[in-house]
């Protein structure tokens, strides 16, 4: 049960922080290129690096083993970093 409940709460932290650095990555955005000016392949670069920044933290926790503990979470919180930032930024980025 608690380890289910861990499962839970680190996937459900991982998406929320693919939520707020896509968030952030609109604001750089902005301020980078201003109002409306936005560019497909430097937006693309901007957020392939917040989703690097995210692994990256993913693999900080799994270092420490503050939130994820074992290597099967650290391969399903990658894996669905991956998976939201092929679907959200590449897939819909060409459409």
């Amino acid at each position: 049960m608690k380890k289910t409940l861990m499962y839970m709460l680190a996937t459900v932290l991982n998406i929320g922080l693919y939520a707020l650095f896509s968030m952030i990555d609109v604001f750089v955005d902005f301020l980078a290129f201003g109002e409306g000016a936005t560019h497909g392949k430097s937006s693309l670069w901007l957020s392939f690096c917040f989703f690097l920044l995210q692994v990256l933290i993913l693999l900080f926790l799994y270092k420490k083993k503050i939130l994820i503990k074992d290597m099967a979470l650290l391969i399903l919180n990658v894996l669905i970093a991956v998976g939201l930032f092929l679907y959200f930024v590449v897939y819909l980025s060409s459409n």
